[in-house]
């Protein structure tokens, strides 16, 4: 272990080339010794270090309105729509954005966050219930339809979603799905609520009274952009 020699010269030690101040506080015997290291002089300054990764700029824009074709931004950047109304957040219930292609360009946005609420639509004069009722709801990229207090007339394929496929923009599942009808808590046989490509139908078995089915599925529709189809329930 190396020596250090020190002197002490009033209220500074000099341990080799470095001065350092000291104090005493208190009384015999409890003393208490305080050092204070003087600072040198700055050394030479360093070479300049790697660049740093490239930052995100935009990260979290804030507006009203959608973004496509607006605002202009580069991918991983989020967009809040602030606007309000009929209880929604964002335009259409789309409140959040993420710029998923394009670069410094004002398309290539996507819904990261959106709920249109319940909307409502009649059901067709085949179920004549003044009771029955079509409620959809878009959550995201998932998609609800509910057919509740239905009392269908006839057999067969029901075409019941309004304008066939080309009527529900926003709300489209992707591909051909299906789900059971209900009565009372029991399944109905031969009897189906879903989804094709001439839009969504009722399978019915024949008269039955206060039927209902869900229907839930994924879509990759781009979120509507014009007035929600129905009303909000």
């Amino acid at each position: 272990m190396p020596v250090i020699f020190g002197c002490v010269d009033g209220t500074s030690i000099r341990l080799g080339m470095v001065v350092m101040t000291a104090s005493l506080s208190g009384s015999y015997p409890n003393l208490t010794l305080a050092l204070g290291l003087r600072a040198g002089s700055p050394g030479t300054q360093g070479g300049i270090g790697p660049q740093g990764a490239s930052g995100m700029p935009n990260v979290d824009l804030v507006g009203t309105g959608m973004p496509n074709g607006v605002v202009t931004a580069s991918p991983g950047t989020v967009y809040r729509d602030t606007f309000t109304s009929g209880g929604l957040l964002g335009t259409n219930g789309a409140s959040q954005w993420i710029k998923v292609s394009g670069t410094n360009t004002n398309t290539g946005w996507s819904v990261l966050r959106g709920d249109t609420g319940w909307r409502r639509v009649a059901l067709p004069a085949a179920f004549n219930h003044a009771y029955g009722f079509i409620n959809f709801r878009r959550i995201n990229d998932e998609v609800t339809f509910l057919v509740s207090d239905v009392w269908p007339t006839q057999a067969g394929e029901i075409m019941i979603s309004p304008g066939g496929a080309t009527g529900m923009p926003g709300f489209r599942p992707t591909g051909r799905v299906a789900s059971q009808v209900w009565r009372e808590g029991a399944a109905i046989a031969n009897s189906l609520l879903g989804w094709k490509s001439a839009g969504l139908f009722y399978q019915s078995a024949g008269s039955n009274s206060w039927t209902y089915a869900t229907l839930t599925a994924l879509t990759a529709e781009a979120w509507p952009t014009g007035a929600l189809i129905g009303t909000p329930v």
